[in-house]
């Protein structure tokens, strides 16, 4: 049988391990009747030959390349952060960045955040000109995207504003802060919690 959906081979020292690799990375290898045909047939080849002892089933690195694990790199990125760790979280961070730009493109919100959060620790090692460039782009992003009165818009300027007090540019901190407590007045309240 010639397989289209899975990929077939023998590995280990004398051919005895079957390895079956799902091979459908565009679509997520996501499982079909097709699919399971090919592996019942690969799995059959390995239990009838008394030569191979063991079988392995596996999909192709490029599933690391979705935006879900960009999210998973991200979160272990942030839990680094928070631990003090930031020599670890720094390229996990840079590869989440870069993964969402590669799926999602650089117009996207998700993709401003990763720019948000790389900026966060920039700003948390005193890299503050490339954290700038960082929260800048974001705020250009998520303005152009979800616009410039919604609340993540709003905290694009807080954290904007948060990196200038903490290089002693208060003239330019005050008034970013002013207008994201106005953006978040507007859209949620008065009462909200986030405007108190």
């Amino acid at each position: 049988m010639d397989y289209e959906l899975i990929l077939f081979e023998r590995r280990g020292g004398r051919g005895e391990v079957g390895l079956i690799t799902l091979n459908r990375p565009e679509k997520l290898n996501a499982w079909t009747h097709d699919m399971r045909d090919e592996i019942l047939h690969a799995m059959d080849r390995v239990t009838n030959n008394p030569g191979m002892g063991a079988m392995a089933l596996t999909g192709p690195p490029l599933c690391n390349a979705h935006p879900d694990y960009a999210t998973s790199l991200n979160n272990l990125a942030l839990l680094l952060e928070a631990t003090g760790r930031h020599d670890e979280a720094e390229p996990l961070f840079r590869e989440a960045k870069a993964i969402l730009e590669a799926t999602l493109g650089k117009a996207h919100p998700t993709y401003a955040g990763s720019l948000i959060n790389l900026a966060g620790l920039l700003r948390a090692t005193g890299r503050y000109d490339e954290a700038e460039l960082l929260y800048r782009e974001a705020m250009a992003i998520t303005g152009a995207t979800l616009g410039k009165e919604h609340p993540t818009y709003a905290t694009n300027l807080n954290n904007l504003a948060v990196l200038y007090a903490s290089t002693q540019r208060f003239d330019k901190a005050l008034p970013l802060m002013e207008q994201a407590l106005a953006i978040r007045q507007a859209a949620l309240g008065k009462e909200h919690p986030d405007t108190e």
